[in-house]
C-alpha cells in the first residue's frame, strides 16, 4: 500500500510540473490532466500546483503514518 501512495503522489506531482511546464512554455502538448477535471473556468495554474502539493502529500504520508506506528 505504501508503494501504491508514493506511486500516485509521484504520478500526480509530475502531472502537475507538466501543467506548469504547458502553461509557461507551451510546448508539452501531451498534458491532459486537468481537461479531465471538472472545475470550469478555473485558471489551470493554480490547479497544477495543487496536484503538486496533493502529490507531495501523499509521497510523504506513508512514512508519517508508518512512524507513528513504531512508537
Amino acid at each position: 500500500m505504501r508503494k501504491l501512495f508514493e506511486t500516485v503522489g509521484f504520478l500526480l506531482a509530475v502531472a502537475g510540473a507538466a501543467g506548469i511546464a504547458q502553461h509557461y512554455l507551451g510546448w508539452f502538448r501531451f498534458h491532459a490532466v486537468v481537461r479531465f477535471l471538472p472545475l470550469g473556468n478555473a485558471d489551470v495554474l493554480w490547479v497544477n500546483i495543487a496536484l503538486i502539493v496533493v502529490g507531495a502529500i501523499l509521497m510523504v504520508t506513508p512514512d508519517l503514518v508508518r512512524g507513528g506506528q513504531n512508537r
